[in-house]
């Protein structure tokens, strides 16, 4: 895992941009006032398995076990169920990234690896079809519609218009591809 610093940033792609949807806006600022930890890369197969293992995780996750892939065709309750099975292991609590939190680590250059276009990443946030009335302290946005949550980044599936730090999607929290969804954990750190 890598620590983000806490930091300013402008959420959110300027109504001119090339590509943009509405849902992209409209831009705000968003202070994010305690640093916090993310992994490097998405959740891979192998990590996934081991919850599998365990029946903490249900098998639903793509079957391409080569060394190294991303776990892909998850739903975002079975990103939960991993993020619960990760905390009761490590005794640490583990979760997903806002939405927030997940453009700010993309736009910010930590050193994170495929952050676009290797699988959409589940974030923790319901979804609203703009910005207005969103946290600004990158906090998840827990209200709007909560059977619909937000993923972030696109896949190797997408154009290139997708392939944007502002490109947003929802799926149902239900939902199950088994193409290209897949999650990253985040640490909120505690003194």
């Amino acid at each position: 895992m890598v620590v983000l610093p806490a930091g300013s940033f402008l959420m959110g792609s300027p109504e001119d941009e090339e590509g943009r949807d509405d849902d992209e806006g409209p831009q705000h600022r968003v202070t994010i006032r305690e640093a916090f930890a993310v992994g490097v890369d998405e959740v891979k197969f192998e990590e996934w398995k081991a919850c599998v293992t365990e029946s903490a995780c249900p098998d639903s996750g793509n079957k391409r076990e080569e060394a190294g892939n991303s776990v892909s065709g998850v739903s975002w309750e079975d990103a939960q169920a991993y993020v619960r099975w990760l905390s009761g292991e490590t005794g640490r609590e583990y979760r997903l990234l806002s939405e927030a939190e997940w453009e700010y680590a993309w736009r910010g250059g930590y050193g994170l690896i495929n952050m676009i276009g290797n699988v959409w990443e589940w974030v923790q946030d319901c979804w609203n079809g703009s910005y207005e009335g969103a946290p600004n302290n990158g906090s998840a946005w827990e209200r709007g519609d909560c059977s619909r949550q937000v993923l972030r980044g696109g896949s190797w599936f997408n154009y290139s218009r997708d392939l944007r730090s502002a490109n947003r999607l929802s799926y149902w929290s239900g939902y199950r591809n088994f193409l290209d969804c897949g999650f990253r954990v985040a640490r909120t750190l505690t003194p």
